[in-house]
């Protein structure tokens, strides 16, 4: 009994802490003029954050994504770049800026989609809680749908999606070179 209640308590405190990281704010965001630059950690203050930004700010143009090393919920930060889109936003990633995994579906909401030649940016699989990526699970499962729904309503092509499954596994980086920007249409603009 003793170790049950052990283990129960060891398990609230381990999802308190899971929870507290999915809902703190990890994502700066500062509006200049008609841009909202962003950097940190996607999750789901990002949503609430870019919204009230939106209501405040009605005459911004652009998303400026920093340095973001990825999301931590998938499903809002898909919901986070439909909102980008239907705002008619633009995205862009300065020379400087590095910009990996889920912030790369973010970029991608972007109706002008903008890189900087010398911005880094890194895509990679998805796994799911038991580990398995996304690259394994056939094509026709339901578990893709989601992200096929998602590039479909922001214009980016869906074979963009099937490269990042293959280009690194979810513990790797791959870093897109320009071709492969131009290519897959996730950059509409080098500059």
């Amino acid at each position: 009994m003793h170790r049950l209640f052990t283990f129960g308590f060891a398990l609230l405190a381990c999802a308190g802490c899971v929870a507290s990281e999915y809902d703190r704010d990890i994502t700066d965001t500062l509006v200049d003029g008609d841009r909202l630059y962003i950097s940190g950690t996607l999750n789901a203050q990002t949503f609430d954050e870019i919204q009230r930004h939106l209501e405040r700010h009605p005459d911004l143009q652009t998303i400026v994504l920093e340095h973001i090393d990825g999301s931590i919920d998938d499903e809002v930060n898909l919901q986070t770049g439909l909102l980008i889109h239907e705002a008619g936003l633009d995205t862009f990633v300065p020379a400087d800026g590095i910009i990996e995994s889920g912030a790369v579906d973010l970029f991608c909401a972007g109706h002008n989609r903008i890189a900087e030649r010398g911005a880094r940016i890194g895509v990679h699989s998805w796994a799911d809680e038991d580990g398995l990526e996304g690259g394994y699970v056939p094509r026709a499962s339901a578990e893709h749908q989601i992200y096929l729904d998602y590039f479909n309503a922001v214009d980016c092509p869906v074979g963009f999606y099937w490269f990042t499954l293959a280009a690194a596994p979810a513990d790797g980086m791959h870093y897109m070179s320009e071709a492969e920007l131009l290519d897959y249409q996730v950059a509409t603009e080098l500059r």
